[in-house]
């Protein structure tokens, strides 16, 4: 008697949506064998992917793998790109809906660090200082300065906006980790652009809510195959 092995492949969509309650949601992803997708796809992915992907990634605020992580003793915020901190939020949100952390998490994360000053001018106006929100985009598209370039031309010229009020930089005033949230690129009637705890339009970045749109991505190198062993009793 022998067994013999069969492999079943099963066909996954390279991006998903999981959307909902965040640690839970986050949960599920982490379950499938997924990962949050950087804010670099999700830019590359709304200019140039699939048909199919491009309208799911345009049409919907995206939260990536990038978080917001302020500091505990002052109004400084460091942005941080694929640190595995940003998957703790599995445990948990206060209050606030955000992942609390300490001062040490904070003097220990690599990243983009906003000022005080800076911090202090985005919370009055999302769409000041236009040097500093395009370090910021050109952070979020891991130093690819021509496709932040190409980013701006396509929200501006969908938007009808120039870049004034587009692209604005929305921080959390509470403290703990929070995902940042890229902001649909679509024209939608009576909406604001300034919606902070649901969707943010003309391509902001901003902070999630508690309910989530944690867009997924099938890692490298990875192809989620489903595999089941099939006994077959031979003679």
């Amino acid at each position: 008697m022998g067994q013999q092995y069969a492999t079943v492949i099963r066909e996954a969509r390279k991006f998903q949506f999981f959307k909902g309650d965040v640690h839970v949601e986050m949960i599920k992803l982490r379950a499938n064998g997924r990962e949050l997708i950087s804010p670099k796809e999700c830019i590359e992915q709304r200019l140039y992917g699939l048909p199919e992907d491009k309208k799911m990634l345009r049409n919907n605020p995206v939260d990536s793998y990038c978080a917001f992580v302020p500091s505990k003793v002052g109004d400084e915020i460091k942005l941080v790109q694929k640190d595995s901190l940003i998957y703790q939020i599995v445990g948990g949100l206060n209050m606030f809906g955000a992942s609390p952390i300490t001062q040490e998490h904070y003097d220990q994360q690599q990243g983009l660090k906003l000022t005080k000053e800076e911090v202090r001018a985005f919370w009055a106006d999302c769409y000041t200082l236009p040097a500093t929100r395009r370090k910021v985009w050109e952070f979020l598209a891991e130093g690819d300065v021509k496709l932040v370039q190409a980013y701006e031309q396509d929200v501006c010229q969908n938007m009808g906006l120039s870049f004034d009020y587009v692209m604005g930089i929305h921080l959390p005033h509470s403290k703990g980790l929070r995902l940042l949230r890229i902001g649909s690129v679509c024209r939608r009637e009576n909406q604001f652009l300034h919606d902070r705890e649901s969707n943010v339009f003309g391509g902001d970045s901003a902070t999630f809510s508690i309910f989530g749109y944690l867009a997924s991505v099938v890692p490298e190198m990875q192809d989620l195959r489903e595999k089941s062993d099939l006994e077959a009793r031979t003679v």
